[in-house]
Parts: C-alpha cells; sequence; structure tokens
C-alpha cells in the first residue's frame, strides 16, 4: 500500500513538474512571436534545443545550434511557422538569410522533406536572394579572391608547411606575396574601411581578408586593429577577429596571448603546441565573450597539445 502512495504522489510530481516546463515554454513561445530583437529569437531557440536535448541527442548525432530553419524542421515545427520565420529573417538580415537557404539545399534530408514540398516559395526566395546578392560589390569580390590566390600560394598543403627545411625557398616567395597583399589590403582599407559582410556576402569570402591580415607585418596590423574592433561591436564581422588579431599581435611581440588561438610548432614533439597564455584559468571565459568555443575542443581539431615544462 505504501509503495502504492509514493508512486501517486510521484506521478502528481512528474504532471506538476511537466506543466511547470510547458507554462515556461508557451510563455517564451508567446513573447518571441512579438520580438523584433534577433539576439532574444536566437536565446530562445537555444532554449527550445535545451529544452528538447535529450531527445535530439537520441535522434540526432548532430546538431547546428545557428542554424534556427534546420533545427525548426528536426524538432518538427510546422510549415507555416517555418516559412514564417524564413521571411522574418530575410526581413531583418536578407544575406544571411539567403547565405543559410543556399546551404540548407546542399542537405540532402532537408531538401528532400521541405524544399521539394515548396517550390514555389522558395523560387520567390531565390529570386530575392538573387537581387540581395546583386547588390554585392563585384569589383571589391574579385580583387578579394585574387588576393586569396596570392595568400594560399603555399598555405594550401600541410607539405608545404614553413617549418619543413626543404620549403624554406617557398616560403621566401610567399614572404613576396604576403607584402603585395599588404599593399593591396592597405588600398582596401583606405578605401572601403573594413569591407562587412553587407558589402561583400559571407561565407569563406567573409574570412580571406581577415586572413590576409593575419599574414600581415605586426606594424601593419596594429595600424588597422581599430578596423576590426569597430567592425566586430557593429556586428560587421564575427567578434573573434578582433581577438585572434589581438592574440597574433601580442605573440608576434613575444607577450602572451588572451585567447589562446595561436599555435606554434614543437619540433621536439613534432605537433602543434598553444603558445603561451596570458590566463589559463580564465581563458574559457574570455573565448565565450567573443563566440569562441572551449580551448580544449580547439586543440583537440587542430591536434594541438599545451605544452609542458618537458618540452
Amino acid at each position: 500500500m505504501k509503495k502504492f502512495i509514493y508512486l501517486i504522489f510521484i506521478l502528481i510530481g512528474s504532471t506538476n513538474l511537466f506543466c511547470q516546463n510547458q507554462d515556461s515554454i508557451d510563455a517564451k513561445t508567446e513573447k518571441i512571436q512579438h520580438s523584433t530583437d534577433t539576439a532574444e529569437i536566437k536565446r530562445y531557440w537555444e532554449f527550445m534545443l535545451q529544452v528538447h536535448k535529450n531527445r535530439l541527442a537520441k535522434k540526432f548525432f548532430w546538431m547546428d545550434k545557428n542554424n534556427l530553419i534546420v533545427n525548426m524542421y528536426k524538432l518538427n515545427y510546422s510549415l507555416d511557422t517555418i516559412e514564417y520565420h524564413l521571411l522574418d529573417f530575410m526581413d531583418k538580415d536578407p544575406i544571411h538569410a539567403c547565405y543559410e537557404i543556399r546551404w540548407q539545399k546542399t542537405l540532402v534530408d532537408f531538401k528532400k522533406n521541405y524544399f521539394d514540398k515548396h517550390k514555389k516559395f522558395h523560387a520567390q526566395l531565390d529570386c530575392r536572394c538573387n537581387e540581395e546578392f546583386g547588390k554585392l560589390d563585384s569589383n571589391l569580390i574579385k580583387l578579394i579572391i585574387a588576393i586569396d590566390s596570392f595568400d594560399q600560394k603555399y598555405r594550401k598543403k600541410d607539405s608545404d608547411a614553413p617549418w619543413i627545411a626543404v620549403n624554406k625557398d617557398k616560403w621566401i616567395e610567399q614572404g613576396h606575396y604576403d607584402t603585395y597583399n599588404q599593399v593591396l589590403l592597405e588600398y582596401i582599407f583606405k578605401n572601403y574601411g573594413y569591407p562587412s559582410y553587407r558589402r561583400i556576402g559571407v561565407g569563406d569570402i567573409e574570412h580571406i581578408l581577415f586572413y590576409v591580415f593575419l599574414h600581415c607585418s605586426v606594424d601593419f596590423q596594429e595600424k588597422y586593429s581599430l578596423l576590426l574592433k569597430f567592425a566586430g561591436e557593429n556586428g560587421d564581422i564575427p567578434k573573434y577577429f578582433f581577438a585572434q588579431s589581438q592574440d597574433r599581435i601580442l605573440m608576434l611581440r613575444g607577450l602572451p596571448q588572451i585567447y589562446g588561438t595561436q599555435l606554434v610548432w614543437n619540433k621536439k614533439a613534432e605537433t602543434l603546441e598553444l603558445y603561451k597564455v596570458k590566463d589559463m584559468t580564465k581563458i574559457d571565459k574570455w573565448r565565450s565573450e567573443v563566440d569562441l568555443g572551449k580551448l580544449s575542443s580547439y586543440l583537440k581539431a587542430k591536434k594541438a597539445i599545451i605544452p609542458s615544462k618537458k618540452n
């Protein structure tokens, strides 16, 4: 009898907890329907993903937390709801919306189950995206692509790495290309400022100038670092661009880095290792403030180690 009474209490408690969780979800859903704040919308979807975390972990082995439309599809939201948010996304940030739409179409299961059923709707979106892409600065984009070809002359292959002795002549030549690119980059900065995604688009093109910037002289980086800072604060480029540039400048000056973005080659261990850091106890906090993931995940992805006194 006692066991039966305990079971009743457990069932009642579980029901109340479920109702409380559902009330919280309903309240947040009602709030977000009237919100125009992009950050608030993102926080809402992060909350929804947390609510469904256990179910998603079983059903999906990976989840793109930044792609709201794909996540809504995976969470079985109605197609009308997905289309509403797609149009809202398009109105608020057309370039990123169009880029995500193109990316989504490469996902076979998503395309088969969603896009193919709504061809007319997405034909309209494609027309609008073509208009938005047509507004980008094509001449500047061509110049950036040319700069990228110089920058990646000997940076594409691991076999061309500068720490391999036989590549010495290649990196002397790469240095000449980097000097030429620095002149072109200064021309761009003086005439355009730091080009935002609204002018050149998003994706790989958005990262080219940043990586070229990191390959310029330390004096040049210090001279134009404020351009990255202001662009990041305005939301024109990712926040971590400025953080990574600060780490690079500090490393080139022989000082400890802040965010742990810089790696160096350890000849003895024959692997990449983390360049010295200002404060390891605070590094993940600082990384999160500039939209960087945990240091351990970064090092694992790069197959890099934390240096020890033995090395």
